[in-house]
């Protein structure tokens, strides 16, 4: 499925032939549709991550801070120490990250070395992603060291000039049944939705979208017919 196939879909129930009769304002709105159907369908899918996980890899400093590209949703673990594939244990606080050494040890201060427990951090930043991920290990490294970090990130934005260069929309095995149903869905909110009798239609289809994506999983086995 491309750009262009889900911006002519949505047009077509908005009234319009040909881009050329699409207005600026209804273009952006376009784009903003598409977009949001994509962040619906990653935000409906947190239980079957696979198709949005990658692993990553990070260099933690010898401070023991590794900060995560804006673009990472979340880290779902594991945390790895690469060039081991060792896995990190996670610390479940802040005050027990700060406190590490009195807790596990008897001083205050922990010796660098490998890294081997990890506190995933998020702070807020003034930026158009307001939340900044960072992941703090202990011990920290003696100068740097690298870890592979299972994250979501968030799904890819779409831009007008996707529309002439046909971009391919990669949604879960390909479905065509989980994103037009959903974009259709989203694009009700305007003004320009032609057949106003066709909403019951829409509203189903878009249900029915969400129960695809349930199922998109290789994990979910099928029930056993009676």
């Amino acid at each position: 499925m491309t750009v262009k196939t889900v911006f002519d879909d949505l047009w077509g129930n908005w009234g319009f032939e040909a881009e050329t009769n699409v207005t600026t304002f209804l273009r952006d709105r376009t784009v903003n549709t598409l977009n949001s159907a994509m962040q619906l369908i990653w935000s409906n899918a947190k239980e079957m991550s696979y198709f949005a996980r990658e692993t990553i890899t990070v260099t933690v400093n010898s401070s023991g801070v590794a900060s995560l590209d804006d673009d990472i949703q979340t880290v779902i673990g594991p945390v790895r120490v690469a060039s081991t594939n060792q896995p990190l244990l996670q610390i479940s606080s802040r005050g027990a990250y700060e406190r590490f050494g009195l807790l596990f040890g008897d001083s205050p201060t922990v010796s660098s070395g490998t890294p081997q427990f990890y506190f995933l951090e998020e702070l807020r930043q003034a930026t158009a992603d307001s939340v900044r991920l960072r992941i703090l290990t202990v011990p920290a490294p003696t100068s740097t060291a690298t870890i592979s970090v299972d994250v979501i990130k968030q799904p890819t934005r779409f831009y007008y000039s996707d529309y002439a260069s046909q971009t391919v929309i990669a949604v879960p095995h390909n479905y065509e049944a989980i994103l037009l149903p959903v974009v259709r869905k989203l694009g009700l909110g305007t003004r320009f939705f032609v057949d106003k009798g066709r909403e019951s239609f829409v509203e189903q289809d878009y249900q029915n979208a969400l129960a695809v994506l349930a199922g998109t999983s290789p994990r979910v086995m099928p029930k056993e017919a009676k």
